[in-house]
């Protein structure tokens, strides 16, 4: 029976790996993704106020800023908002634990904010 790699392959893949192509575990690209401290939450209910989403995201980390965006008009909220944590590993946890979950009836999604 033939083997699945000639024998030129299999002394290429051995090159390949005495070389040091392979990356076990975190890639260059996972690693240098970083997601900042600050998180982006929207689908949010209508009802949910700055203090609730201070609460809810509270059991991660210390938060140090909740900013629930307000229509200048009606004076309700937009259905999104921003959460700031102290480091960037409180936000992650956060993040993971927080996207998808049902808050105040509505499914709300949980990612990491863009910089102005």
């Amino acid at each position: 029976m033939r083997s699945s790699f000639p024998g030129d392959n299999k002394r290429k893949i051995v090159e390949w790996f005495d070389a040091g192509s392979v990356n076990i575990g975190i890639g260059k690209s996972e690693m240098s993704h970083r997601i900042g401290t600050k998180l982006f939450v929207c689908r949010l209910s209508f009802y949910t106020t700055q203090e609730q989403l201070k609460t809810l995201f509270s059991p991660f980390g210390v938060v140090t800023k909740v900013d629930l965006v307000m229509d200048p008009r009606t004076k309700r909220p937009k259905g999104f908002g921003f959460v700031s944590y102290k480091s960037e590993i409180e936000a992650e946890n956060a993040m993971k634990a927080m996207n998808g979950r049902i808050v105040n009836g509505k499914l709300i999604l949980v990612e990491p904010a863009n910089e102005k």
